[in-house]
């Protein structure tokens, strides 16, 4: 990862200019900008591969440069397997953290004036873990998230990958870091903790970035307030939402097929006339085309030009063969179905009716641990 810092050393933004991102010697994004303005939400989009989960993980580890006051949490896998209940596990990462920050604080104590603008973060962040109803909060992020009250005091060793990925986030929330980094946060919840979700992103974050990927285009819209689009290895920024997004971006694309279409016409009538030998129009035409790359040199000094390849996204193409006639109804028949892992313990399903023909069209829907 390489890339030139132009933020200030205090500065809540982060500019980077020029960044180059490679993995395992691929590269991902080359000499791009990257602007994460403090309290913006931004989608970061792209096809799965071309390196968003790559670049959020390049940030959090401080392979991107950053201000020092930058404090970034990067969400991307489940909390592990522990004795600590759900609410001890949100409770514990603000202790980890007063740990770490009183740690650097010892050491960077003995050279204060050379470290003032650190040691200013630091004193401001501890007085902020410091704040009273640390326990309230936390449990009122839980249950945002669809934790029940045994849920909440059951240890995160006995819950499944799901629960435990909501720990994740809701250890995220709690701290409340300055630059947050939100890999798929949706992936794992239900539709009413998406919407709760959705409404503390908005509301709850005043004053702190926010960066997600996700594959929920109403998420995107609800949330987001700028877009960074990572397209063939370049970093583009739309202000907006997903679907101001999709408009600009389909108007860009037609203003350079357009602007590729007057180009190419006028190179052909160029070229018809450079053909024609020792004659008035090969001369204006030499003369043309040496005023053309003169201009476009210029255009692309000023940046005046979108100075953009229309590169075709590759077409998703899904085929289904002929079946032929299939199986007659019902394909599958449920007839006074029970269901539960422990025969003894509760049941998941009593008494299940239906059937599926091969032409149903079924939606199956619930809270998490319901059994679908």
């Amino acid at each position: 990862v390489t890339g030139n810092l132009l933020s200030p050393a205090n500065s809540r933004d982060l500019q980077v200019d020029k960044l180059t991102v490679q993995a395992f010697g691929k590269p991902l994004i080359k000499e791009s900008s990257l602007t994460l303005v403090n309290g913006r939400r931004y989608g970061l989009i792209a096809p799965n591969g071309s390196g968003k989960s790559t670049l959020l993980h390049a940030i959090a580890c401080g392979l991107v440069p950053m201000p020092r006051v930058l404090d970034v949490y990067l969400l991307d896998r489940e909390y592990v397997a522990t004795e600590l209940t759900s609410i001890e596990a949100v409770l514990d990462i603000v202790e980890s953290e007063r740990i770490h920050l009183e740690d650097e604080l010892t050491s960077l104590l003995s050279n204060p004036d050379q470290h003032a603008i650190r040691l200013d973060y630091i004193h401001s962040r501890l007085a902020e873990l410091s704040a009273d109803g640390a326990d309230r909060r936390a449990r009122d992020i839980l249950r945002g998230l669809g934790f029940s009250d045994a849920l909440v005091n059951t240890k995160t060793k006995d819950l499944s990958g799901g629960w435990r990925m909501r720990i994740s986030l809701a250890r995220i929330l709690f701290v409340k870091p300055t630059l947050m980094l939100l890999d798929e946060p949706t992936n794992h919840l239900d539709l009413e903790a998406v919407v709760w979700l959705e409404e503390y992103l908005i509301h709850n974050l005043e004053g702190h970035t926010i960066v997600m990927t996700s594959h929920s285009q109403d998420t995107l819209n609800e949330v987001c307030t700028d877009i960074i689009h990572l397209y063939h290895q370049h970093l583009d920024h739309y202000p907006g939402n997903y679907d101001t997004f999709t408009k600009v971006r389909a108007e860009k694309d037609i203003l350079l097929r357009s602007r590729a279409r007057k180009i190419d016409k006028q190179m052909e009538a160029l070229k018809e006339n450079l053909n024609k030998s020792g004659s008035k129009a090969q001369k204006q035409a030499k003369t043309k085309l040496k005023s053309m790359e003169k201009r476009a040199e210029k255009d692309k000094e000023k940046n005046v030009v979108l100075q953009e390849e229309i590169i075709g996204d590759k077409p998703l193409v899904i085929k289904f063969t002929e079946c032929g006639r299939g199986l007659p109804p019902p394909v599958l028949s449920f007839r006074d179905v029970d269901f539960g892992y422990d025969p003894k313990g509760e049941m998941l399903f009593k008494g299940i009716n239906f059937g599926l023909d091969l032409d149903s069209r079924i939606a199956l829907v619930g809270p998490n641990g319901a059994g679908k």
